[in-house]
This record gives C-alpha cells, structure tokens and sequence, in this order.
C-alpha cells in the first residue's frame, strides 16, 4: 500500500521543497513573527548566534489534495539548523560523581536479598526437611548465577530505570511492559509491608509492650521521611545496615561451626538417621504424635521434598531485581558489581545457614514442629541457633535492622519505576513533581506509604496474605525478565551489550521460575487467588491510563450531544453554557492536550518503510497524533552549511513524509532536519530536546548497531522501537 500511493504521488510530480532566505518565514501569519536570528543559548557563551533556524515551505501547486487533506497542508514544514558549537559530551556526566558507587548500591539491594536469610531457612525446611541446603544451593548457587548473566546482558544494553518494564518496553508494546510493571509495584508493596511487620516481630522479643499493627506503620513511615531526603542520606544508611548484617551473619556461622565441632556433628548425623522416620524423637523433651497434625512431621519423597523445597526457597533470592530499578542513579559499570556482590552473600549465606541449622538444633526444630495455628514455629530460627545469651538478642536487633533495609529498598526501587511510568504516560504525570527543598518525589514516597499501609490494615494485619502474593508476583516479574532477555536477543540483536548470556541458560533460567510458580501454587492453593486481588487493582489504575482517551471521548459525546442525537458545540451552545459545558469544555481542553503531545523519531537516512512502522507504533502504543522525524546531517569542522534540499536523501525523505500523510490523514506529521559539527551524542540529543521542547523519553530510535559509542542512558533515555529491517 505505501509502495503504491508513494508511487501515485510520484506521478503527480509533487516539487521539492525550497528553502526560505534566512531569517524569513512563510508561515507568520500562524504564530506570528519568527525571529530565530535572534536565538541564543548563554550558557554557552554570548555572540553570533549558535543555532540559526530555517523554515521551509511547500510551494504553492505542490499537493494536489490539499482541500481533500487539510492535515497534510496544514504547517507543512522542515526545520534547518546550524550547530556551530557544543559543549563536551563529558559535560554531561558532571553528575557522576553525585551517583551511588559500588558499595552503597550494593547495600540497597544487598539488605533486601540478604534478609531473605530470617525467613528462607526455616520455609525451605518446613518443606524440604533434611534437604533443605541442597535445595539452597539450587536457587543461591545455580539458578540464581543464570541470572546473573541474564541481567547483565539486559541492563548494559539498556541502562535505564525499570528493570522487566525497560527491556519490555523497548522490545514489545507498551501495554505489555505495562503489566510487567504492575507486578514489580506489587512485589514492592508486598515486600515493604512484609519485611517491616516481621522486622517489629523480632523487636518484639526485645521490647514486649511493642504493638505490632502500630509499630508497623511508624517503620514505613521512618523509611518514607529518610527517602524524602533523598536517596544519599538512604544509601548511607543502607551501607550501615549491610555492613552490620554481614558481620552478625559471619559471629552467628563461626558459633555455630564451633559448637558442631565440639559436638562431632552428632546432632546433624541424627537428623540425617531420622529423615524418614517421623517417630524417632530426638530427646524427650519432644514425643511426636502420628495423629496429631500439629506434632507429627510430614515427610515428603526425595523428589517431592526437593520440589516443594526448591520452590519456596526461590524467595531467597527476592531483591536480586531491585539493582536494575536504579541504575540510572549507580555510577557506569557499578551494576554489573552489585550482581556479582549480591550472588556471593546468598550463595555463601542460606545454604550455610541452612546447614549448620541441622547441625546445632534438632530436625523437628528445624522444621517448625510442634505448628502453631498450622503454621511452622520457625519465624526466629537464626535466634534459635545463637542457643540463647547476648548472640541470640545480637540476632534480633540485626534481623530488625536488616528488614528495616528492605524496606528501604522497596522505596528505592518504586520511586525509580513510578518515575519511569510517568514519563511513558503509563501514570499520571503529577507524580513527577518534586519538592523545592531535596528535589525528590514527595508524591510518589508519601503515596506508596500510604498504599503499604493501607493494605497492612485492610488484610487485617496478615502477612501471610502478603507474603503469598509477594511469592508469586516475584517469581513471574523473575519469568518475565527471561522472556524479555530472549525478545531483546531476537528483535534487538544490533544493540551493543558487554555481556550475553546463553540461549539455553536463559531457557533454563525461564523453566526454573515456572517450576517454582507451579510449586508454589500447589503448597499453597488460595495464593493464586490474593495474587490476582490485588494484581487486578494496580491494573485497573494504569489501565485507566491507557484508556483515557476513550474514556474522554465518551464523556463528552455524552456531554454534547442532543437527546435526537445532534451533537452541539459546548463553546457556542445555550445550553451547554452551566456546569456541564464547563465539563465538556474541560474534557475536550484535557483530550487536546494528550493528542498534542509531540513524539520525536530520529531518521538516519531515507527509509519509507521505518517511517512507516514507527507511525504504526506510535498509534498503537501512544495516546498522540503528532509526530515529527528529525534528521541529523553530520559535517566537518571547516564544511560550510550545505542548503536542507540538498542534504543526501533529504529530498526523499519530505516526498516520503507526504505519502505518508496520504495514508495516515489523521496523524500531524512533521520534519525536522538539522546539520552538526559534531557526532550524535546525548548533548546534540538534550539540545533537540529543549528546541524542540520534547522530554527525552518522548524521543525514539531504531535500533543502532553495536558501532555506537553510547548507550540507551548516554542519549537521555532515548527508547528503541524498531528493530533492524
């Protein structure tokens, strides 16, 4: 179809477009006069102009159809620009040093997966039993090592804040990494609310008159205040508490080493002689009964035991994914570190602890046995191991303070995606607005208090509802991740990336969360149904989102239209002239300004084809009709401006424009080119940007080659949309 009416408009000789004189403009009678002759940019000093604009006109007779597609004469103009001077593009990075380094970013997600060690044991056990530290080193060594590379290759591909949204949204449609988002917000929640009720749980033990609903609140709301101050006075805090953990971990391993070894590893032989056998007691302190559920233990098959084993302990290595939702705030190449740091504490972490657990406490201790409400009696199992005395109240301070520091990642790690969101128009704008005095997004931290703590009450205070829907919301943003690593493999092959990771790994990698969604679900079957309540209610807000423009739509139909079916003007009608033509003027005011948003397309060469799929990708996937290709020429130092008609494939590119129009009546397309004394870089990039007054993350790319000297981050945060063709 494009074939054929570009090669009609062809026939209808539609003239090449001319360039005005500078300085001279054929459309003041639309905005009035221009005068780009005198525009400056004074940071970068005072003097001729930098940046000289040139309009261009179609001339009169060129298109033939101009009555039959008023959108296609309508402000028909290209846009000619001189770049004279720039600044460094190291300029850009005067930030850097601002950014989190290697240890403090790896105290942000280190306390979120490292705490997992307070509850991961004694779960894993109550499953696995016996075999628990081999199901530990499943996850911690093996599986979680596959992702390690899978992340790797991602985020260095496509440095940006996000996470599963990022490499979704530059590989699939918006709507699809919509939903992906939706499950890491919910995995966050879940996580805050979680880790901060558990975390007053072990303050419990050493502050008795401590109400838990209470207490629960006022740590979110601690976390909320440190976060409005900004993410270096969290981190530094983050370093503090990481740093006593290990510590703690490390005095609790070698106790208990001695211990074992002073004890000939008796008690762990025994375990191992009793794993089958649920009547042996180890002491007389526990007889266990076959007919009391709550008593007698239950042995699962090896297969089974390692299944349902392998399945819980997955949430051992929840916060491996939060690093990847601030990286744009981690200097270069720190991320690639802070996996590397995370995957050494939990290899070495769980599967120890696990099995020095057998070796210092008996096998029904382990497991949780006698239960209490049905639930395993193993919540405290690390106190349980220090054998009482200054080790064990050592335990529950540090379990309190690394718990606390999982929280303080979940506000991290959704700050950095909210904002992403919000600037993809997946959420409302709003959420960006900063306060005057730290800069940081007051509305986006007081809002997710709000939610962790409402949902707090709204369970009636259990956490186990949490927990469940944190399980498996964590485990499919883990599949999802897979599934975009292996998109990003096919549809982005070009894009230069400093690790790739293994087709079969990643397949491998994919077949494990699965395995352990499966898992989970069968221990236990109500999660499934939590998970989709709470999951439904972040979809109906982001949902409403992508479907504004409908709704807007039918609200001012309904607004405007006469009980016979006419529809009325709400700026001109009697009627309409009260309280529901001020809604209907407002709905049309708000529908304009969505449709209206610019998005800018960055054209290499004359490509009719790309042009077409980046239309077609921007009417299914953003709310606007407007959209403008800009083209930059680059040339040497000592060229002279060479006219925008006679730009290699300029000519081709406008002819191309205007068929396109033909077959999109309703989209606003527009061009823009641009000559440079210097390369395509995030400077040139920014300078567009504040020309053209489109936010960076509304400027798109195809995908570029593994040539390119920048990333994704080093442009703005440019988004790829196109694949190679």
């Amino acid at each position: 179809q494009v074939a054929a009416v570009k090669m009609a408009d062809q026939k209808r000789k539609i003239s090449s477009w001319e360039l005005a004189a500078p300085g001279q403009s054929h459309f003041d009678h639309l905005e009035g006069k221009i005068e780009d002759d005198d525009e400056e940019f004074p940071e970068m000093g005072s003097g001729r102009p930098l940046i000289r604009l040139y309009e261009t006109h179609a001339t009169e007779g060129t298109l033939d159809d101009e009555e039959d597609h008023p959108l296609i004469a309508r402000q028909k103009r290209g846009l000619f620009a001189r770049l004279c001077g720039s600044k460094k593009s190291d300029e850009l990075d005067e930030g850097e040093a601002h950014k989190l380094s290697q240890i403090p970013a790896t105290a942000i997600s280190g306390n979120d997966i490292t705490s997992s060690v307070f509850y991961v044991s004694g779960i894993c056990a109550y499953y696995a039993g016996f075999w628990a530290p081999i199901s530990l080193v499943m996850v911690s060594g093996i599986v979680l090592y596959m992702f390690r590379g899978i992340y790797s290759e991602v985020v260095t591909a496509l440095p940006v804040n996000g996470g599963t949204y990022t490499v979704l949204l530059n590989t699939t449609a918006k709507s699809i990494a919509s939903l992906a988002a939706c499950l890491t917000m919910l995995s966050y929640v879940s996580t805050a609310v979680v880790s901060a009720s558990v975390a007053i749980t072990y303050l419990n033990d050493l502050w008795p008159s401590l109400q838990n609903s209470w207490g629960t609140v006022v740590l979110l709301g601690i976390f909320a205040v440190l976060n409005l101050f900004g993410i270096k006075d969290s981190a530094n805090v983050a370093v503090c508490i990481f740093g006593v953990h290990m510590t703690i971990m490390i005095i609790l391993i070698v106790d208990c080493l001695i211990y074992a070894i002073q004890d000939g590893f008796s008690i762990l032989q025994h375990n191992y002689e009793i794993r089958n056998d649920i009547h042996i007691p180890y002491n007389s302190t526990y007889t266990p009964d076959p007919t009391d559920p709550s008593t007698a233990m239950t042995i699962y098959p090896l297969a089974k035991a390692l299944v349902f084993g392998f399945s819980s302990a997955m949430l051992g290595i929840t916060g491996f994914e939060t690093s990847a939702n601030y990286v744009e705030e981690q200097r270069k190449g720190v991320f690639v570190k802070t996996l590397r740091n995370m995957w050494y504490c939990v290899a070495f972490l769980n599967p120890t602890i696990s099995l020095l657990s057998l070796s210092v406490l008996p096998l029904h201790e382990v497991r949780g046995y006698p239960l209490i409400d049905g639930e395993p009696d193993n919540n405290d199992l690390l106190q349980k191991m220090a054998r009482g005395g200054w080790l064990s109240k050592l335990v529950s301070i540090d379990a309190f303070m690394v718990l606390a520091g999982s929280v303080l990642t979940a506000y991290v790690g959704v700050t950095g995606l909210v904002r992403r969101m919000a600037f993809d128009r997946c959420l409302p704008a709003f959420l960006l607005q900063t306060n005057k005095w730290f800069g940081t997004n007051h509305i986006i931290i007081v809002g997710f208090f709000l939610v962790c703590t409402s949902l707090f009450f709204i369970t009636n205070q259990n956490v186990l509802i949490l927990a469940s829907v944190y399980t498996i919301s964590f485990l499919s943003v883990m599949s999802l991740f897979s599934l975009g690593n292996l998109i990003l493999k096919y549809k982005r092959s070009r894009i230069r990336r400093e690790h790739r990771a293994k087709v079969p790994v990643v397949l491998l990698s994919l077949a494990a969360t699965i395995t352990a969604i499966y898992g989970n679900i069968v221990i236990n079957g109500s999660t499934i149904q939590y998970f989709f309540l709470y999951y439904g209610v972040t979809l109906v807000i982001v949902g409403i989102m992508f479907q504004r423009v409908h709704i807007l739509r039918m609200l001012i139909r309904g607004l405007i239209r006469r009980r016979n079916g006419e529809e009325l003007d709400p700026s001109s009608s009697p009627s309409l002239s009260g309280l529901r033509g001020r809604i209907a003027i407002a709905a049309i005011t708000l529908l304009r300004q969505i449709n209206d948003q610019k998005i800018v397309f960055f054209l290499k060469e004359a490509d009719i084809r790309l042009m077409n799929k980046a239309i077609e990708y921007v009417r299914d996937n953003e709310q606007t009709q407007n959209l403008q290709f800009v083209h930059v020429y680059v040339m040497g130092q000592s060229d002279e401006p060479i006219p925008l008609t006679e730009q290699p494939g300029v000519k081709t590119m406008l002819e191309d424009l205007a068929t396109l129009q033909r077959i999109y009546p309703k989209m606003k397309l527009d061009f823009c080119g641009l000559s440079s004394r210097t390369p395509f870089d995030g400077h040139l990039v920014k300078k567009i940007s504040e020309k053209l007054n489109v936010p960076p993350h509304f400027m798109f790319i195809s995908c570029p080659s593994e040539n390119f000297k920048h990333d994704i981050a080093q442009l703005g945060g440019v988004r790829l949309i196109t694949g190679a063709l």
